[in-house]
């Protein structure tokens, strides 16, 4: 990841026609290429524990009516 310099972002907006923002408060930062893909693989592992939690929460026994908890016959 890097900052823009003035002249990169000056370019991007004639490029891709964005908005000029005059009251920006800081240069923006872009991702090269390389950054792009760790970043990709690090979010579809994160994605992927958290789908395995769900799946675990969601087929789990469900537990005991509470009614039946402290029941003696």
């Amino acid at each position: 990841m890097f900052q823009l310099t003035d002249n990169d972002l000056r370019s991007l907006r004639s490029q891709i026609a964005t908005a000029n923002f005059s009251m920006r408060r800081a240069m923006p930062y872009a991702f090269t290429e390389q950054g792009v893909a760790m970043l990709s693989s690090v979010l579809n592992e994160e994605i992927q524990q958290i789908l395995t939690y769900l799946k675990k929460l969601f087929t789990a026994p469900p537990p005991p009516p509470r009614n039946l908890i402290g029941f003696k016959t």
